[in-house]
């Protein structure tokens, strides 16, 4: 033990300014005469720094408050704004949520049918360039759209919603059975038990008392909502 001791440095000491005689900075008098050893550099140097930590909790303390005061004017997560901002914009992610959850629901319950019906028809903005592609036809008058297309062009301002009623149908090719929704406007979905035919024909009637004009047959799959974007083209005008 005396070993380690001897090897242990020695801590400083300073001189009394009253007998000479050696005394540690950490002393609050003279061993020998009494004499005050106060100040001392030891002692100076830790009331500064103790003052220079108190002013940082201070510094630190006002930050903290200042920064709370600045989170409880504007609580996180408040994105309702930019939502709200997107949709006057036409952003149109409200479809593209729709398509999502008719899906998700359509694996939730396989015993069902779901259609997805989002009717379209041309806006007066012309997008130089871009042309939709197309799926099909059903009747002369409306075509359909792949779903990707239709929604860019909702995006680019070429398409709209088409926004006057018009009734969905499909049909059974093996038993000519007819499914026909009522009348809707704008976007909807539409759901029916599983009929166990492979394939439907899907049709619409345009206006109350027109017959239903039928067009493209689309084989089924368990678990799938079918987006179904007719493009609604004007009549032509006779005479």
């Amino acid at each position: 033990m005396r070993d380690l001791l001897s090897q242990m440095p020695r801590m400083p000491v300073g001189t009394c300014r009253n007998c000479g005689a050696e005394v540690s900075y950490f002393a609050r008098s003279c061993a020998s005469c009494g004499a005050s050893n106060l100040p001392n550099p030891v002692v100076t140097i830790a009331a500064l720094v103790v003052v220079a930590l108190v002013g940082l909790v201070i510094a630190l303390g006002w930050q903290m408050f200042f920064r709370s005061k600045v989170d409880l004017a504007k609580p996180p997560g408040d994105a309702a704004p930019a939502d709200q901002k997107a949709e006057t914009t036409e952003g149109y992610g409200w479809l593209v949520q729709a398509m999502a959850e008719c899906e998700e629901e359509a694996k939730r319950t396989p015993d069902k049918l779901y259609f997805l019906i989002a009717p379209l028809a041309k806006a007066p903005k012309n997008v130089v360039g871009w042309v939709p592609g197309r799926i099909g036809m059903i009747g002369e008058t409306t075509e359909l759209l792949p779903s990707s297309d239709a929604v860019i062009g909702l995006r680019n301002g070429a398409l709209a919603i088409y926004r006057e009623p018009i009734a969905f149908a499909v049909t059974d090719p093996a038993t000519s059975t007819v499914y026909r929704w009522k009348s809707a406007a704008g976007v909807t979905v539409l759901t029916t038990r599983q009929t166990g035919s492979e394939q439907l024909k899907l049709g619409f009637q345009l206006a109350e008392g027109k017959d239903i004009e039928w067009g493209l047959t689309i084989s089924l799959s368990k678990g799938t909502c079918y987006w179904i974007f007719p493009l609604i083209r004007p009549a032509a005008r006779s005479g």
